[in-house]
């Protein structure tokens, strides 16, 4: 039981997205999204957010947690990484295999990669697809699935850099 509804969990969480159409997102949440936006999506869906920081905050969903974390140097705080906890704390292999299937049939492709843990155990510690707009999907083995962008993250590090100048010695 505890394996379907965490498969049933994760479909739910990833029902909207599909990367051969294009659209990448976790339950409506999109990288590059701005802050006012994650939060008229959590209010159209009667969700909570606190952290409301600069840089962060975490809204909590009907399907989990959700982590969000923002360029905070670039204009309108543009969303750089999502992280999902749709069950955290699942470890069990049959789980983790049955959740890279759901999410290799919804975004149309099998991971990039797959970590294994070296020894006598075939033990998945994550896998990761590279998405065609250049966001970074993770799944870990404790239910957390992450999507990043990179380029978000340097433009807003690039930003940030150009925004403090070097003192003068």
């Amino acid at each position: 039981m505890k394996k379907n509804l965490s498969v049933i969990a994760l479909a739910a969480a990833l029902a909207s997205c599909d990367a051969g159409n294009g659209k990448n997102d976790i339950i409506g949440f999109q990288l590059g999204m701005k802050k006012d936006a994650v939060h008229a999506l959590a209010d159209s869906n009667h969700w909570t957010c606190d952290n409301n920081s600069k840089t962060g905050e975490t809204c909590y969903t009907m399907s989990g947690q959700m982590r969000v974390a923002y360029a905070s140097h670039l204009e309108g705080s543009p969303v750089a990484h999502l992280e999902f906890d749709f069950h955290p704390g699942q470890q069990e292999q049959a789980v983790i295999q049955n959740q890279i299937k759901s999410i290799s049939d919804q975004y149309g492709k099998k991971p990039d990669r797959i970590t294994r843990m070296q020894g006598d155990f075939d033990f998945i510690i994550e896998a990761v697809w590279n998405l065609d707009n250049g966001n970074v999907l993770v799944l870990g083995n404790m239910g957390i699935l992450e999507m990043i962008n990179k380029a978000i993250w340097a433009e807003d590090e690039k930003a940030s850099a150009q925004s403090t100048p070097t003192p003068k010695f």
